[in-house]
């Protein structure tokens, strides 16, 4: 697995999760360091070219819920209020049933060229779709402790 070289470490109530030193950490559900169960990421597209940080942080649900996304972006905008910013130029991907449309092609081109959001939750290591011997992007897996 990929080694991240310089790392900082979210504590979990079972494990923990190493990451990057360079990612941002947010806390939008206020959980205390040690006491989350699992590990998420916020990410643009195009991350580079609009010079977007990754936002990580502790969450004690599998996976995060639509109605939380304000709460998360929130967090992100005062963590680096150009985050606002980035919300505001995501481009929605065109319907597919408008390919015919000639306006879909340039609005797939914007959409791809744009910095659209996602939020992605980290595997662990007691996942059943942990491989050990993968790549996990970016070399970030929760370890849980042994039992």
């Amino acid at each position: 697995m990929g080694k991240i070289k310089n790392i900082k470490i979210i504590n979990l109530d079972d494990g923990k999760c190493q990451y990057p030193d360079d990612w941002h950490r947010i806390n939008p559900y206020g959980i205390p360091d040690g006491k989350g169960k699992f590990v998420s990421v916020v990410e643009a597209k195009n991350s580079k070219k609009y010079d977007v940080p990754h936002f990580v942080f502790a969450t004690n649900m599998r996976q995060n819920s639509y109605k939380d996304i304000k709460k998360i972006y929130d967090a992100c905008i005062e963590d680096w209020p150009k985050f606002k910013q980035i919300i505001e130029m995501q481009v929605a991907p065109p319907d597919i049933s408008w390919h015919e449309d000639p306006s879909y092609y340039s609005m797939l081109k914007a959409h791809q060229e744009s910095p659209f959001l996602g939020i992605f939750n980290i595997i662990a290591t007691d996942d059943p779709c942990f491989d050990s011997g993968a790549t996990v992007p970016y070399g970030i897996f929760i370890e849980r402790n042994k039992k």
